[in-house]
């Protein structure tokens, strides 16, 4: 187990260590989205997080639009997992929140 070393680590080792990045990444933007909202601040930053929530819940919507379309189009409908919606969505509102932030200074 050990006599591989740090830099010999197989395939399955590499995704696992990948995937938990990847969870960590998303706690991440979960608990920033979540503060974000919840931190009270001057009339500049309420309109940045107010265009952040809005731009996400835009393209949240028209995410599920979409995939209600491709269902009917194509008739085996893939369930997408809550989880993977919650960190698209927090990782969207992110991105939002980092575009709004630039644009407006903060």
């Amino acid at each position: 187990m050990f006599d591989k070393g740090f830099g010999a680590l197989g395939a399955g080792e590499w995704f696992l260590l990948a995937f938990a990045a990847f969870l960590l990444f998303i706690f991440v933007c979960d608990i920033v989205m979540i503060a974000s909202m919840i931190k009270a601040g001057d009339e500049r930053k309420q309109m940045i997080v107010y265009r952040s929530s809005f731009t996400t819940l835009w393209i949240t919507a028209g995410r599920w639009i979409i995939d209600i379309v491709w269902g009917l189009a194509n008739p085996p409908i893939s369930n997408t997992a809550t989880f993977v919606e919650l960190g698209v969505v927090a990782m969207t509102y992110c991105v939002c929140m980092i575009y709004y932030k630039r644009k407006y200074g903060g």
